[in-house]
């Protein structure tokens, strides 16, 4: 369950239309918050199981996942070729990444604490 929910497909990026980078790129978040949204169960058991870092197996599948993403990203934003500097940009895109997750689960966990609101 925590691979399905945290390894981006290689689809991901196939998928998208021939726009600029920053279009790419926004399409391909406007779609993750769309699956976490959809996932929500899934998505905050899977971030909360990283965060508990118990696991040494979850542990490497989130590694993993951070990998793939960060690939993914790459090529959304049209950027496999980049060479110099490439360890420090995959680095800050990780580091994003994991703001990403944080948010996210700021985002749903009070949502859901907020209840029904009136109009």
């Amino acid at each position: 369950m925590v691979r399905q929910m945290m390894v981006v497909p290689a689809a991901v990026s196939a998928r998208l239309p021939p726009t600029t980078a920053e279009e790419r790129v926004s399409i391909c978040v406007d779609r993750w918050l769309d699956v976490v949204e959809r996932n929500q169960d899934m998505w905050l058991s899977a971030i909360g199981l990283e965060a508990l870092g118990n696991d040494p197996e979850i542990d490497r599948i989130m590694l993993e996942a951070d990998e793939i993403a960060t690939d993914r990203i790459l090529e959304a934003a049209m950027m496999t070729g980049v060479t110099e500097g490439r360890e420090k940009l995959r680095a800050m895109i990780r580091a994003h990444s994991g703001m990403l997750k944080a948010a996210s689960r700021e985002w749903l966990v009070r949502a859901r604490s907020a209840g029904p609101t009136c109009t």
